[in-house]
């Protein structure tokens, strides 16, 4: 008996070596790199790309669900096709330390790779230093693992775990890449110090551990809960990330990276550190929680903000609990001024300060997110300078949607406005948003404020309640979120027209909007003075106020409508359109000037210049919106003396305020430099006998000791 049991176990391991014999892919096969070349699925046939090392033999390639070890060694063929009549499996895969060279397997004809179980959980390894991509579905027959020992893996197809569990190792600094989505109610675990990134949107419902290492997720993931481990890392790359529930144990680590995001729909249970990272190129990122928020202390969260040296910055805090890291002020609206505020002090919920950092970097709050829905006292003070102004700031550390904002406290604000504080072209600026509608001038003033950003609001009264509540919060992807218009906007037609000295410059806004009116409205933004006389201004008029920004309900066509100018210096101007979309083609924008008597088309890359000194007034310059039926002489300024103008017979003409007769002349060049047309001034008004064709032309008026040059378009 005993002899009979000796032969039987003799022959159960004999069994199991011929099972688990390793094949290597040959390295004189075909070249075609296709697995099924010249054999048959039970492995008979000739001329194959496989052989056994042990036996020394030639094998076509191993059966189609095999259980054996396949090796990639130092051969010649590094793209492979997993082609054929069925799906192919095999128990471990190698790569040896010679496949030095990028491996790829791929199929042409939709083939799946099975990891298949025998004595022994499946697995994927690489020992070389190259990373190989596997460019086909993975299906899991048992717990299986992937290894990136020494090089990296790529996995660009999905991988069905069918309920089985995949342990991830690896050595430090290899990084192993999931981009094909991973599926199935099995889990993950990254289990070494290895870096893992998930790029794909998943559909595993399954547990995830990030217990060494790093595991950068790019995309959303429905696995139940994510942990992190005391001594690893959960990195979010993505836009807008969405997970269930995660879980940060005492020493795990999670950061957002700069301008990424993560919304948290479940439950948030914060033991370890979570940290929004910030830098001067992305911005800082951006972090919403939909169910209960659990802290294991009072400063679990850091949320970075990247500010540069030298200047205000406009800041407010994320956290409950934060402090300020610098001294700086607060807005003393009663008073009309401002409290000086020291470092270190405590920074209250939604309120905004003022501060000016020694040197480029980043600030910090560190304390516990605000997960509340907190309200703030706003004060008007009847007479006082900038009444009823007051700095709030966003509370979230998150993104704050201006237009649900203004939504909430519509009744306490006597517009839709809110105002950002910026630092553009070496002086102080304010931006402008209209909460009512989302547009912003200029383009770059988003309604989606910032994580630690402050702003401007009015109120309508003395001691009245601002409320943030949640459902203000959300991400965004660009700091010029109007850009990008939705299909169903209301806003039906927008022109954008600036004004610049050629160092700084300022914008005004008019836009049709479905629910506007031409009265003043919630659809229209005041003008908030930047109080500073080296940047000229210009804004629209309803009543006596003025707007930054006109919303209306139609265009006044062929109407003036004044456009205030304000500067204090004597300086050159340019007025120019920088956006005029949603227009009629009929329809076209013109400037008038009063004072040199001219009409201008306004029109992409051509602007109106002219001088001006120290003045406040809206009876200079006017826009009109003027259809093609409408008469236009278009008029082209040279200076307040000297014009251009094409009257009713399309011939231009030249007009002279003040006319010397001593060497005045016109000379007309094209745009390669070559005289076209010479003629003497002989009056004030004098029509240019000469008939140009359509193009550009240089006309040099030379009026006794003054010279000017005009660039002119004919059309």
């Amino acid at each position: 008996m005993k002899k009979r049991l000796l032969f039987l176990s003799m022959f159960f391991f004999s069994y199991i070596a011929m099972a688990q014999v390793a094949v290597y892919w040959r390295a004189d096969g075909p070249s075609n790199g296709s697995w099924e070349y010249g054999s048959t699925c039970d492995g008979s046939g000739t001329d194959g790309q496989w052989y056994y090392n042990s036996w020394g033999g030639n094998r076509s390639r191993p059966d189609c669900y095999s259980k054996h070890d396949i090796y990639f060694d130092n051969n010649a063929i590094t793209t492979m096709n997993l082609n054929g009549l069925t799906d192919f499996g095999a128990r471990r895969i190698f790569f040896t330390s010679n496949a030095t060279s990028p491996r790829t397997l791929s199929s042409s004809d939709n083939r799946t790779l099975w990891l298949s179980a025998n004595n022994g959980n499946p697995k994927i390894e690489n020992n070389s230093t190259a990373t190989h991509t596997f460019n086909v579905p993975i299906k899991l027959e048992a717990n299986s693992e992937l290894n990136p020992v020494s090089g990296g893996l790529t996995f660009t197809s999905l991988i069905s775990n069918n309920g089985y569990w995949i342990d991830i190792w690896g050595g430090t600094s290899n990084t192993l890449l999931i981009s094909g989505g991973l599926t199935g109610t099995g889990g993950l675990s990254v289990k070494n110090n290895t870096f893992v990134k998930y790029a794909s949107v998943t559909a595993y419902t399954g547990d995830t551990y990030v217990e060494a290492g790093t595991l950068e997720v790019c995309d959303d993931m429905s696995s139940n809960n994510i942990t992190v481990k005391s001594g690893s890392k959960l990195q979010i790359n993505g836009t807008d990330v969405d997970i269930q529930n995660l879980i940060i144990e005492a020493g795990g680590y999670v950061e957002i990276l700069p301008g990424k995001s993560l919304t948290v729909n479940g439950t948030l249970t914060n033991n370890g550190t979570l940290t929004l990272k910030s830098d001067a190129t992305n911005g800082t990122g951006s972090l919403v929680t939909k169910g209960v928020v659990t802290n294991g202390g009072t400063t679990n969260y850091t949320i970075e903000q990247y500010l540069t040296g030298g200047r205000n910055w406009y800041i407010s805090s994320p956290v409950s609990n934060g402090t300020l890291t610098m001294a700086g002020f607060e807005r003393n609206e009663p008073g009309a001024g401002w409290n000086a505020i020291s470092a270190g002090a405590s920074a209250a919920i939604g309120k905004g300060y003022v501060v000016q950092p020694g040197a480029n970097g980043n600030t910090t709050f560190s304390g516990t997110i605000n997960d509340s829905e907190p309200s703030l006292t706003l004060s008007r003070t009847t007479g006082v300078e900038k009444e009823g102004f007051n700095l709030i700031g966003n509370p979230y550390p998150s993104y704050l949607d201006w237009t649900k904002a203004y939504t909430q406290n519509t009744s306490i604000m006597p517009t839709s406005t809110m105002w950002y504080r910026t630092y553009t072209g070496g002086a102080y600026a304010f931006w402008t948003v209209n909460g009512a509608s989302g547009v912003g001038s200029p383009t770059d003033a988003s309604y989606m404020i910032p994580p630690a950003q402050a702003f401007w609001v009015r109120a309508n009264a003395n001691n009245v309640s601002f409320s943030f509540t949640k459902a203000m919060r959300s991400h965004a992807t660009s700091t010029n979120l109007l850009k990008s218009k939705a299909a169903n906007n209301p806003i039906l037609s927008i022109a954008r027209i600036k004004v610049s000295n050629s160092i700084n410059s300022d914008e005004t806004v008019l836009y049709v909007h479905q629910n506007a009116s031409n009265d003043l409205d919630m659809f229209d933004s005041e003008k908030m003075s930047n109080n500073d006389a080296s940047r000229p201004e210009i804004f629209t008029k309803i009543n006596s106020e003025e707007l930054a920004i006109n919303g209306m309900s139609h265009l006044p066509l062929d109407t003036e409508i004044p456009l205030g100018f304000r500067t204090e210096q004597q300086h050159s101007f340019e007025l120019s359109v920088t956006e005029f979309a949603g227009f009629d083609s009929n329809i076209k924008l013109v400037i008038k000037d009063a004072v040199a008597q001219a009409e201008q088309e306004l029109f992409s890359g051509h602007t109106y210049s002219f001088t001006s000194g120290n003045c406040n007034n809206t009876s200079r310059f006017s826009l009109i919106f003027k259809s093609n039926n409408a008469t236009t002489e278009n008029k082209l300024p040279v200076d307040n003396q000297t014009f251009v103008y094409k009257n009713s017979n399309k011939q231009l003409v030249v007009k002279l305020n003040e006319f010397e007769s001593r060497y005045a002349q016109i000379i007309i060049y094209n745009t390669t430099g070559q005289k076209v047309h010479e003629q003497i001034i002989s009056a004030n008004e004098t029509v240019i006998g000469k008939e140009l064709k359509a193009g550009i032309y240089f006309i040099k008026i030379k009026n006794g000791t003054a010279e000017n040059l005009l660039k002119a378009i004919i059309e």
